[in-house]
């Protein structure tokens, strides 16, 4: 029986990794929730601490970030006799992470700090460098770029080669602080930063990290202006969001490409991203990028003079940012619309809207929105002939978009102060406003220029990059029928072994039954006889007794008639009786 035990153990062991392979995070976090139920039933602290602690990194993964920074708490409410230890400190440093998760900033610096203090008395380098990387990350979020720049560059300190760093936390510190010169507009730092932690990534195969990567280098290269550059990491980035079924970066990738178009004013091409996008966002359900979706779609239409079509997405949009509460998604949509209507000549909505925007534009401090919504209130006043109020706003939006050197406002509040002073008999103005009109738009002009050189580049860049995505896919494509193919050998496998196993353990205890059975039998047997013996033992034995008793009485008689009988032949003849007897 210990041999049948003894196999079924070993099958389970070499076929547990199967099942547990078939678990999923789902499950994994229904058996902590049962072991936190069962801790807190039992009362025990160390358990709860755990319990809290597995089922926050769970959380954690899935980017639950509310629900992992309440439970990291929880462990560290239950571990409150346990300090300074490696586990408390790395509590804190998740801990810290989770909090810039939901944008917590000052409550991360403090649980990063504590994490930061147990490393640096521990010499702990690496995690020390790690924890200022994380705390880099709170300083950006609250604007204080310049301390953020010095946690990077002490955590790339701590990160040197003679510390032996994990490539992976390199690169993600490099990349972290790409970010930060990004921010600060150090455009060429920036992209150094990115193409070093690219490196590191390609050099490591790790293709998820290397979509983000692309994604941050393809924003830098949009700020300085290269768009193939920017178009090119896009597409890479793109590729590898659909490589790992992210429909997010699916999502955002497919968006951003649509806005290079437009910025290329190749509204045929952006819409066709868009309505791809649209369609992708209708599985993941993401409000605020469909909102941007719709806005961006109603800008494409209307500038394909697609009018209808344009003002139904730009209500879509407004209705969509109305929802969510995203007032600086409202104020745009709402100047669009007030733009859209004064093309439809419905005068009264556009102002409407117009003012509508105005007001959340000054809430948001936007000062490009401000400028913009003056310009479009001044075209306004225009069409409805109230010249004195066209010039208030146009003077409006010029004082604000000359200094801050708004090319695309200062030309729109030029052009209206030119018309505006025109109709009001001001010619010397009129000439004056025309003339810087001029010089604006004749600086645009070149710009559209070397755009459109740019999109033939663009374009070029674009076929070559299709041609070697599809190559690449049609390999990727050939190497996960491989892997499908090896994966079903091994499924077959492990269910051939199963059910082989199987059978085995029940052939071992149907053999075992049938002995023990036979066994029984025999034992039985076995008692019947030996009790069958003693039966005819003891009955020997009383025949024995009687036959004794009996022939004792014979020789008593045989001894009594002799003392009567003197004929001595008859005498011996007795004597001889009862010898024999």
């Amino acid at each position: 029986m210990n041999n049948q035990y003894a196999l079924l153990f070993v099958l389970t062991i070499f076929l547990f990794p199967y099942f547990l392979s078939a678990q999923d995070e789902d499950a994994a976090l229904q058996a902590a929730e049962i072991q936190l139920t069962g801790a807190q039933a039992a009362k025990d602290r160390t358990a709860l601490a755990d319990a809290h602690l597995k089922l926050a990194d769970l959380h954690h993964v899935k980017n639950h970030f509310p629900l992992s920074r309440d439970h990291y708490l929880q462990s560290l409410q239950n571990r409150d006799s346990i300090q300074d230890t490696d586990v408390w400190a790395a509590i804190h440093r998740k801990l810290g992470d989770a909090y810039t998760r939901v944008g917590s900033f000052e409550e991360a610096l403090g649980a990063l700090r504590i994490a930061a203090d147990y490393y640096q008395s521990q010499h702990m380098l690496n995690k020390l460098g790690d924890t200022k990387r994380l705390i880099g990350a709170a300083r950006i979020a609250l604007g204080d770029l310049d301390e953020a720049e010095r946690e990077f560059l002490e955590c790339l300190e701590l990160f040197a080669p003679e510390n032996a760093v994990d490539t992976t936390t390199l690169a993600d510190a490099l990349l972290a602080t790409g970010i930060l010169y990004s921010k600060k507009a150090d455009y060429p730092q920036a992209l150094t930063y990115y193409h070093r932690a690219e490196d590191l990534y390609r050099a490591q195969n790790n293709r998820q990290r290397l979509m983000y990567v692309y994604n941050n280098i393809s924003g830098t290269y949009l700020a300085e202006g290269n768009t193939p550059k920017t178009l090119d990491y896009l597409l890479q980035a793109l590729s590898l969001s659909e490589e790992f079924d992210f429909k997010l970066g699916v999502l955002g990738g497919l968006s951003n490409i649509a806005m290079v178009y437009q910025i290329q004013k190749d509204y045929e091409q952006s819409l066709k991203y868009l309505e791809r996008a649209e369609r992708l966002n209708l599985e993941v359900g993401d409000s605020s990028q469909m909102a941007r979706i719709l806005s961006n779609k109603g800008v494409a239409l209307q500038e394909l003079n697609r009018t209808e079509e344009a003002l139904d997405n730009h209500l879509k949009s407004l209705q969509l940012r109305t929802a969510i509460g995203d007032k600086t998604g409202m104020a745009s949509s709402h100047l669009k619309l007030g733009t859209l209507y004064v093309k439809l000549g419905d005068l009264e909505l556009a102002n409407d809207h117009l003012n509508t925007a105005l007001q959340l534009w000054k809430e948001a401090g936007d000062q490009k929105g401000i400028a913009k919504s003056y310009e479009e209130l001044g075209d306004l006043a225009l069409a409805q002939h109230q010249y004195q109020t066209a010039l208030d706003w146009c003077q409006k939006g010029y004082a604000i978009a000359g200094p801050l050197k708004l090319a695309e406002e200062l030309e729109g509040t030029c052009l209206c102060l030119t018309n505006a002073y025109e109709k009001t008999g001001d010619f010397r103005r009129a000439l004056a406003f025309h003339q810087r009109y001029i010089t604006v738009r004749d600086s645009t002009v070149n710009g559209e220029r070397t755009r459109e050189l740019t999109r033939m580049e663009m374009q070029y860049t674009f076929d070559a990059e299709k041609e070697r995505i599809t190559l690449e896919q049609q390999q990727k494509e050939a190497l996960l029928h491989a892997q499908i193919q090896r994966q079903r050998l091994i499924r077959n496998g492990s269910i051939g072994g199963l059910a082989a196993g199987l059978l085995i353990i029940a052939l071992l205890w149907r053999s075992y039954r049938q002995k023990q059975k036979s066994n029984r039998l025999l034992e039985t047997q076995k008692n019947t006889i030996q009790q069958t013996l003693e039966e005819r033992e003891t009955l020997l034995k009383e025949i024995h007794h009687r036959v004794k008793n009996n022939l004792q009485v014979i020789s008593s008689l045989l001894g009594l008639q002799a003392l009567s009988i003197k004929d001595q032949q008859v005498l011996d003849a007795i004597e001889e009786g009862r010898n024999r007897v």
